[in-house]
């Protein structure tokens, strides 16, 4: 029973064995000791029968057979009446993560200690030390600063782990961004570009009734995604963000970040949560295609379909979009809004943007300008309703039905990536494609985040680390 390395201990005494924790170094020098953890954690031990076992515990700071020797865990097992065989410990940690409904991501590793419980008498030993190897994300964290989302609920402080960003002013018709090293950006149309867009300001208000602590960290997770498929199907993808956005997924692997979205007017209601949409792709420019943060590109031959020549604009797919309807609560109190620049709110017919880009200069000129002024208007005179209606997205209106209605009447090149009128899940898994309901999401977060461990532990463990240190004010 053991091994020739086992430490030997008589199973009916009472002993102390230091806890030493290891997980992966950041630097991929190898393992790097942890130290005695500042987040809560439980250590269950057991020998040959799991159900009897010995429990040592650190919780809000409170330790219940255990101590803090040194910057190390040291376990108490006094009067534990263990059976003898192998301890193993089931090791917990507690992690803060606000995408949990209970406010904890639970990881649980289980390890062998090399100390054995013999039947036979054993020496005193001198020492007893044992080491657990933990997953990197539990490794320590190096902030370099951060930032703050004051919500109408509270203030939470955003951890920076990545070089700022920096703007400079540049002539027109290049875009420059600074982090770590500089990117000038071709603006022709010979390649396209793929970018996100990241609009931070919808976080401070309620939406869809989930908590902006929940869809802040769920965000950053879906966006984390979303650049792991991009980059494993052979495409670059740029950000366009805010300060706030920047902080939150400056860790992700983009080929640039900008910070477009710190010139939107503060006039604009925060209820249009795709006006980050419209400004990056004016900054980007015809033949870019933007991605929303939920949307899921799996397959390199999707990418090159998307990538290939043909149209003058580019959505996911038609919907009939009848439940479109009670967004008209909104639009119904000025109807000329809308009705002046050529948009009929009762028309059925709409594109689902969750993929959105143009080749055509003119059309997209006509499509941001009319939304960035009807959004602009609605926010000045319908500001009340936009304050206390929760589950009013008006986008759905002016980006989707309006993009729709604009393509027909200019009678443009319209490329969709799922093509027809019904059928779309059974056409998106066939050619790897996913966009995540907006509805239902944060009840997703699992599978979400067992999706990013399998495609790129990296990001997943930056990721991780970085809503680990979200924290309420």
């Amino acid at each position: 029973m053991g091994k020739p390395t086992d430490i030997p201990v008589y199973y009916k005494r009472d002993f102390s064995c230091i806890l030493r924790l290891f997980a992966c170094s950041m630097d991929g020098d190898g393992r790097k000791e942890i130290g005695f953890p500042d987040y809560d954690w439980v250590a269950r031990f057991h020998t040959w029968w799991d159900a009897e076992s010995y429990t040592a515990s650190c919780i809000g700071g409170k330790c219940v057979n255990c101590f803090n020797d040194g910057g190390r865990i040291r376990v108490v097992f006094d009067n534990h009446r263990l059976s003898p065989g192998e301890l193993r410990v089931e090791f917990t940690a507690l992690l803060p993560d606000g995408t949990y409904p209970d406010g904890n991501d639970r990881v649980v590793v289980p390890g062998e200690l090399g100390i054995i419980l013999t039947r036979e008498a054993a020496p005193c030993p001198s020492a007893v030390e044992a080491q657990l190897m933990l997953p990197y994300i539990l490794a320590e964290v190096p902030v370099l600063g951060h930032v703050e989302l004051v919500s109408d609920k509270a203030v939470y402080r955003v951890p920076v782990t990545v070089a700022p960003v920096e703007r400079q002013e540049l002539p027109p018709g290049t875009v420059r961004v600074l982090l770590r090293h500089t990117v000038i950006l071709d603006r022709g149309m010979g390649r396209m570009r793929l970018i996100h867009s990241f609009n931070t300001r919808p976080l401070s208000i309620d939406c869809y009734g989930v908590d902006s602590l929940r869809r802040l960290a769920g965000n950053i997770w879906y966006f984390s995604l979303s650049v792991a498929y991009a980059k494993s199907s052979g495409a670059e993808i740029d950000l366009h963000t805010d300060t706030l956005g920047a902080a939150l997924l400056g860790h992700l692997p983009y080929g640039s970040i900008h910070l477009t979205l710190d010139s939107m007017p503060r006039e604009l209601h925060p209820r249009f949560w795709a006006a980050g949409k419209m400004w990056a792709l004016e900054a980007a420019g015809p033949g870019a295609v933007h991605i929303d943060g939920d949307v899921f590109i799996k397959r390199r031959e999707l990418m090159e379909d998307i990538a290939a020549p043909g149209w003058d604009f580019i959505a996911q797919h038609y919907e009939s979009s009848e439940w479109y309807e009670k967004e008209n609560v909104l639009f119904d109190q000025r109807p000329g809004a809308c009705a002046s620049r050529g948009l009929d709110v009762h028309r059925p017919g709409a594109y689902n943007t969750g993929v959105i880009g143009f080749r055509d200069a003119g059309l997209m000129e006509r499509y941001l300008t009319a939304y960035k002024e009807i959004a602009l208007e609605l926010s000045r005179e319908c500001r009340d309703i936009l304050d206390r209606d929760n589950f009013l997205t008006p986008d759905v209106i002016i980006e989707q039905r309006h993009a729709h209605q604009l393509c027909r009447r200019a009678g443009v090149r319209v490329k969709l990536v799922l093509p027809g009128e019904s059928g779309h899940g059974a056409t998106a898994t066939r050619v790897g494609y996913q966009h995540v309901v907006t509805s239902c999401k944060f009840d997703q977060l699992d599978k979400c985040r067992a999706a990013l461990l399998a495609i790129s532990p990296e990001i997943h463990e930056k990721t991780s680390r970085l809503c680990r240190n979200i924290s309420e004010e």
